[in-house]
């Protein structure tokens, strides 16, 4: 929900080139991102692969989470509108959730069993996306953008 490129761009041209294409996505909860946990005071310790990231990541993304909390109710986690939000692809095969305990696992597991998300939920998700959930871009916007750097292509 929160980091949409390149995924968005790899299942459309799966689309687009009439490709019967799954995808098994990984990395499903954006570093921890979408569990709902994280606060202004979280901190990273050096080693682990989110201290790389932008303090930004953390403070915007905390935003983001804010204004995805509709999603959660007495029934479903933020973690598990996560896993239907992907789910909710036709060309999503499965999803591979880092899974760090036995709450963890539970809670993922049972996901399928949680009321699903509506065509309301899925439509306000992709609005908030495309709107930068009402934030000022960050720069670089994406990790990568899948595309050739200008020096590359004159040499």
């Amino acid at each position: 929900m929160l980091e949409q490129h390149p995924g968005r761009a790899l299942h459309n041209a799966a689309t687009e080139a009439g490709k019967d294409t799954m995808f098994l996505i990984r990395v499903t909860h954006s570093s921890g991102m979408l569990e709902g946990k994280y606060t202004s005071e979280t901190t990273f310790p050096p080693t682990d692969h989110r201290s790389h990231r932008p303090r930004s990541w953390l403070l915007n993304g905390i935003k983001k989470i804010d204004q995805l909390r509709f999603l959660e109710n007495s029934e479903r986690t933020l973690g598990q509108a996560a896993l239907q939000w992907l789910l909710a692809d036709e060309r999503v095969a499965s999803t591979l959730p880092n899974i760090y305990n036995q709450e963890h696992l539970l809670e993922f597991a049972m996901a399928p069993e949680c009321p699903p998300l509506t065509s309301d939920d899925l439509a306000k998700i992709d609005n908030l996306y495309i709107d930068n959930f009402g934030l000022e871009p960050e720069e670089p916007k994406f990790k990568g953008t899948m595309e050739m750097p200008a020096e590359a292509t004159a040499a």
